[in-house]
């Protein structure tokens, strides 16, 4: 049989996991908010090295015409 006392470590227990759960999706929902902000970070700087090798390719294009 269970006791009173044996059923109150249970219901903390279960607090504490329930707690635990609550942090951790406030901490996934961050987590996934900062990772879209690095995303969108990372494809503004995967488009801005493709235009930067565009220029350096034409400006190595526009020396080779020049010699």
């Amino acid at each position: 049989m269970i006791t009173i006392q044996q059923l109150e470590e249970l219901e903390g227990r279960i607090i504490k996991a329930l707690q635990l759960i609550t942090d951790l999706r406030t901490e996934n929902a961050s987590l996934e908010s900062e990772n879209e902000g690095l995303k969108a970070e990372n494809e503004e700087v995967r488009l801005t090295i493709e235009e930067k090798d565009r220029e350096i390719e034409k400006l190595a294009s526009d020396i080779r015409g020049v010699k």
